[in-house]
């Protein structure tokens, strides 16, 4: 499944390193967010590993646990460690009208996308671009991409078809 986080107020410490562990996330831009484990004698044990293996700079997750300052959902979303910040009056309805997206979607390409995601990301291009082929076999036996060409062709002139809605709702 997808995993969907919503951040608004504070969110500190192991609070950000579980919110790393979700696919998506969806901030306020006044969310504040920050790692305090230095300044009360730690160091951060789960949240310095996602956010490195997320890909946060280490310079920017140097500053962030050092100087132990939070940043807002604003500064997040451009150092890249949540998907998107928004007005925090349109979190809710932002989050919510992404998952129904989501959800609206067949589950085979949502699924074989992430196993692709968690698997591929730490391997090399040519590591990742086999991975992508057995994957891609695995899912086209689930499912054929094809069955709907009309549906992608429509797709592919002037940007995604966003009124696609899988097959089975």
């Amino acid at each position: 499944r997808i995993v969907i986080a919503q951040v608004h107020g504070y969110c500190l410490g192991g609070a950000l390193g579980i919110m790393n562990c979700h696919d998506l996330v969806y901030a306020a831009e006044d969310a504040q967010l920050g790692m305090p484990e230095i300044l009360r004698g730690s160091f951060g044990q789960l949240v310095t590993s996602t956010l490195l293996h997320g890909g946060l700079p280490v310079k920017k997750l140097a500053h962030i646990a050092l100087v132990g300052r939070n940043i807002s959902g604003r500064e997040a979303d451009a150092l890249g460690i949540v998907s998107q910040a928004v007005p925090a009056d349109q979190l809710e309805q932002h989050t919510i009208g992404i998952a129904r997206e989501i959800a609206s979607r067949h589950l085979a390409p949502l699924e074989h996308h992430k196993i692709t995601v968690q698997m591929g990301r730490d391997l090399s291009l040519s590591q990742a671009i086999q991975l992508d082929q057995l994957v891609g076999q695995r899912m086209r036996g689930a499912m054929d991409p094809l069955n709907d060409v009309e549906s992608y062709l429509k797709s592919q002139k002037g940007g995604p078809n966003l009124s696609y809605k899988r097959p089975d709702v």
